[in-house]
């Protein structure tokens, strides 16, 4: 731990050039002295570099401007130490740095009292975190026109950080920022203007300032002035707008620029050469280091999107994701040890990670049903399947609906009954899920549920067996038949159940909520849902959900 009882006192208005006692223990300086005699032995640092750390070690007292110049030899030696002498380097440019910065500050200097209001705000240098102090510092560098202390303070007061939230006052400090040509501002103006924050919305003002401050360089207002025009956000939808000043954002190696081109690239099919496009934006701003974007790259990876399929790299990039806190790649970590997709099988691993994964997500459910099922990596148990294989139907999976009709036709956690089986396993068929086919084949086939019906089932099975299902290949061929094009199938109908804690209730009332869907599906396409949306338009939405999981 860095030390933080030293206390440095000097007279106001001393001279820089004139001294103050060394904040540096007895040890610190015999270690200083050290180094400035092995750092000849090993010829790194320069002879300047050598004295400073000289003098450091054997005096009481130190220079001011000498301490900066310690900080700074520190630093040069930091790549030839390692281990316990390295920590102690540190330790030692922190105590220098603390010294420096609270010498100079009480000496008048306003850079020096931002920086040190700064280091109070974020615990640098060993201080720590103190917001009393760290406003009083600001507050002081603010006075004299130092506007980094102006701008911090506007961002205080509008984050409501350690202080009561005073948006107007943020808006003022912001308004003197600007004045004084502090670009950043510009931004934050933009977004109180646009949110209402401190003052009444205001949208062309908030475009206003959010125009200058992009056109200013500020790379956080390209990327959310692209945004804007992505979406069709206050300005008019604009796509060439858009990664005009997404580009503009990620040549300053903005992550967030980089990552919206990747996602605008990657759900956009008009071009091969955009998923290219997409994999080299994702790794750009994955070696940023933003883990929603090293998320996204992995999934390119574990595809083959935009890159060769390559699953060692996609485990490791999903698991860097992982470790970042990307809830999105908990499940891939699950999918990849359930496979052995780079990395060595191992089912109780898998399911560790399922458990640890969103229980909403549809993915999750259905592994960690088909898990319980089989016993894979965890005892059977039918039911815990059965409930998993409901959330999944709930948010539309077709294999789970499947799933559920299978449960049904063999009494797998509910009692058997072939009648709700040919239900369910019509619902996945109208997504032309291979299985359900099949055994909607062999139901009609054999009268489970429904009448016998020969005709029927080997539509239902040409169609099963179109898609390869190897189990509708061979009862076809007990008939005789051989695989042809798929038939149009009717859909099923159904009607709405209340919703009861009964695992066979609840899969009803997914069922009427499915055929619910249907129908609105159905009179969307007939043109009678005036909430209809372009096939375009709901992969750029789908583009900007994915960035809002930040």
């Amino acid at each position: 731990m860095i030390d933080n009882n030293f206390k440095v006192r000097p007279l106001k208005n001393k001279k820089l050039t004139e001294k103050v006692a060394s904040p540096f223990s007895r040890g610190e300086r015999d270690q200083l002295l050290n180094w400035s005699k092995k750092t000849k032995e090993m010829g790194v640092l320069t002879g300047f570099e050598r004295k400073v750390l000289y003098e450091g070690g054997q005096y009481n007292q130190v220079f001011v401007n000498r301490l900066s110049r310690i900080t700074a030899a520190l630093g040069e030696l930091d790549e030839h130490l390692e281990g316990e002498e390295q920590d102690l380097a540190y330790k030692i440019k922190c105590k220098a740095l603390r010294c420096y910065l609270e010498t100079r500050a009480l000496d008048g200097d306003e850079d020096a009292q931002y920086s040190l209001g700064d280091a109070y705000r974020w615990g640098l240098f060993g201080f720590d975190e103190d917001h009393q102090k760290a406003i009083k510092w600001l507050e002081v560098a603010a006075s004299k026109g130092n506007t980094d202390a102006t701008y911090s303070l506007g961002t205080y007061y509008l984050e409501g950080e350690h202080v009561r939230i005073d948006a107007p006052k943020a808006i003022k400090y912001f308004d003197m920022c600007a004045l004084a040509g502090n670009y950043e501002a510009y931004y934050d103006l933009a977004n109180c203007y646009l949110e209402g924050k401190g003052t009444a919305t205001n949208e062309p003002t908030g475009l206003k300032y959010m125009n200058l401050a992009a056109k200013k360089g500020v790379a956080r207002a390209q990327t959310a002035l692209g945004r804007m025009y992505y979406i069709g956000e206050v300005v008019d939808e604009n796509d060439e707008e858009a990664i005009k000043w997404w580009k503009r954002a990620a040549k300053q190696n903005d992550f967030e620029a980089l990552r919206s081109l990747g996602l605008a690239f990657y759900y956009d099919s008009s071009s091969e050469d955009n998923a290219k496009l997409a994999f080299d934006y994702f790794s750009k701003a994955s070696e940023l280091g933003d883990s929603r974007s090293t998320f996204h790259l992995a999934r390119c990876y574990f595809y083959g999107e935009g890159c060769d399929e390559n699953d060692e790299l996609a485990f490791e990039k999903f698991l860097e994701a992982d470790l970042e806190g990307e809830v999105e790649a908990t499940p891939y970590l699950g999918i990849c040890y359930f496979g052995g997709h780079g990395c060595e099988k191992n089912y109780k691993t898998a399911l560790m990670y399922f458990k640890d994964a969103d229980q909403e997500d549809v993915r999750t459910n259905l592994y960690l049903g088909d898990m319980h099922r089989m016993g894979f990596g965890t005892e059977k148990n039918y039911e815990v399947a059965f409930s998993h294989y409901l959330k999944a139907a709930d948010s539309g999976s077709y294999t789970a609906k499947m799933s559920i009709g299978r449960a049904f036709y063999n009494g797998e956690g509910v009692e058997e009954n072939n009648e709700e089986a040919v239900k369910w396993f019509k619902l996945a068929a109208d997504e032309d899920d291979d299985r359900a086919l099949y055994y909607l084949g062999e139901c009609y086939l054999k009268g489970f549920g429904v009448e016998e019906d020969e005709a029927k089932a080997v539509e239902y099975l040409k169609a099963s067996a179109d898609q390869d299902n190897e189990n509708a290949i061979e009862l076809l061929k007990e008939f005789g038949f051989e695989p042809s094009s798929t038939p149009d199938l009717p859909k099923d109908d159904g009607k709405v159940e209340k919703i009861h804690d009964d695992l066979i209730v609840q899969a009803r009332s997914i069922y009427a909520k499915a055929i619910e869907d249907d129908i609105l599906s159905s009179d969307e396409a007939a043109g009678q849902n005036v909430l209809s949306f372009s096939n375009a338009r709901q992969k750029k939405i789908q583009a900007m959900m994915e960035n809002e999981k930040d």
